[in-house]
């Protein structure tokens, strides 16, 4: 559902964040995924609804980011959401609900531009013919190749050639890949 970028935070945290896959348990990450509205960091601090990992996982950010944050959820085509989080860095800010309003209106701003400017490079990159397409969209919907073939009247080494190509094309090696690669892309749907 959500995809977030993490920018300002010490290259310790920044890698043990990616490294040990930290966004899994980032009680921040499934507050931007269950609302539409801007949230601060401190109110997820007072949040009784987390398991000892979140906060210990908390408690790490803490330590290494001084000060409150705010997270603003943004909405994108084709499922693509993900959140703008601007960390306040030590400043204790009191934003009035016009400028969170602004806030938020620049976020979703910014990330329908992103999303225009990925559809617009994905576009670009890709050029699925009409049966990879349709092929395509069956492997999303967790199709093997003989039960495509049966839906589409091809023969299943017909698909697998296809799926092929799909693989060539996009520089995939598997089905669960290629599918991942044509949700957010807008040719699946």
């Amino acid at each position: 559902f959500i995809q977030g970028a993490a920018r300002g935070f010490s290259k310790k945290l920044h890698e043990t964040y990616n490294n040990e896959r930290l966004y899994q348990i980032d009680p921040v990450v499934r507050g931007a995924s269950q609302t539409t509205e801007p949230f601060w960091w401190s109110d997820v601090y007072l949040s009784k609804n987390m398991n000892e990992e979140e906060r210990a996982f908390l408690e790490l950010v803490r330590e290494e980011t001084p000060g409150d944050g705010m997270t603003i959820p943004v909405f994108g085509p084709n499922r693509r959401n993900g959140y703008v989080g601007i960390c306040f860095d030590g400043y204790n800010i009191e934003l009035s609900e016009l400028q969170i309003s602004r806030l938020q209106s620049a976020a979703q701003i910014a990330h329908q531009r992103y999303c225009k400017f990925l559809n617009d490079k994905k576009k670009e990159d890709v050029d699925l013919s009409v049966r990879e397409k349709e092929i395509l969209s069956w492997i999303v919907r967790g199709k093997s190749n003989s039960v495509i073939a049966d839906i589409i009247g091809i023969s299943s080494n017909t698909v697998d050639t296809y799926l092929r190509r799909i693989y060539g094309k996009w520089g995939v090696s598997n089905r669960v890949t290629a599918a991942l690669r044509g949700l957010p892309s807008g040719l699946v749907s």
